[in-house]
């Protein structure tokens, strides 16, 4: 049996390459960031609401019938509501859009945290 030796071929990337990477993807990820937080998304909701009649003297009272309708709503969702006026809730549709962009933000600082580090650790520095 003959022994064979394999070298492990490493590549060489140049510095300023990785910190080009580096600083288009944190300003990329920052940008992904931002858009998915801050931009609002409008949606429309299929609501059921009661149906009231006129009635009373001069018809000038609402009462109830009893019967409910169906009626599109159209909602605004904004993702960075809850960290910006958490008092104000919500609305219940908006949820699970919500989570979602907010995942989308959150991968975009992930993006945004390693492009700054592949930059940093390129030693390539802005000068002043």
């Amino acid at each position: 049996m003959t022994a064979t030796t394999s070298r492990a071929r490493t590549v060489s990337i140049p510095r300023a390459v990785v910190a080009a990477v580096g600083v288009l993807a944190a300003v990329v990820g920052i940008a992904v960031a931002i858009f998915f937080a801050v931009s609002p998304l409008h949606i429309t909701v299929q609501r059921r609401v009661p149906v009231q009649a006129q009635g009373g003297e001069f018809d000038q009272t609402l009462s109830s019938t009893g019967q409910t309708t169906l009626l599109s709503t159209r909602v605004t969702c904004l993702p960075i509501q809850g960290v910006v006026a958490p008092r104000q809730e919500p609305d219940a549709a908006c949820l699970p859009k919500d989570r979602h962009r907010d995942r989308l933000a959150l991968v975009g600082l992930a993006v945004f945290v390693a492009g700054g580090i592949a930059w940093q650790t390129a030693g390539m520095r802005a000068s002043p």
